[in-house]
């Protein structure tokens, strides 16, 4: 019982931690289809994740493995929030993004993950964000604000 009871912590922080690797995995893939979604429309990024269903059309993608959100089955419930990432670069045009390393595509909706939020770039990396700076956080606000 007590190497038990020694060892549950450790396995906790394990299991948060690959769901955090889990998460950058979906990232990554999401930003890769943003990428060959650009390249199939004059670099203009889609206007909405559900865009990129036709890229990555696996509802398991768009969905934090912390999270208890139900993966979407299509591009039209991604449309409705069934999905686990905000989108910050809706219709812009990918080659015009002044510095694609630094500017943020999409995140991990706050307070799924154990440590922060996972950030896409631009540029297609992702970074684990453990301080959500005031630029990040301005971009959550305006994404999770309803549409008037």
């Amino acid at each position: 019982a007590l190497m038990a009871g020694m060892t549950l912590p450790a396995l906790g922080k394990a299991r948060g931690r690959a769901r955090e690797i889990s998460d950058m995995s979906n990232l990554k893939q999401i930003g890769l289809a943003l990428i060959m979604f650009s390249q199939d429309h004059e670099d203009r990024l889609p206007a909405d994740l559900g865009e990129t269903w036709a890229y990555v059309n696996e509802g398991k993608v768009y969905v934090c493995p912390a999270g208890r959100t139900p993966p979407p089955q299509d591009a039209d419930q991604i449309r409705a929030g069934q999905c686990d990432y905000l989108y910050f670069v809706a219709g812009q045009n990918l080659g015009r993004i002044q510095n694609p390393s630094q500017t943020p595509a999409a995140c991990t909706k706050p307070g799924l993950l154990p440590r922060g939020v996972n950030v896409l770039y631009c540029d297609g990396h992702v970074a684990t964000s453990m301080v959500v700076d005031a630029g990040l956080k301005a971009l959550i606000d305006a994404a999770q604000r309803p549409p008037q």
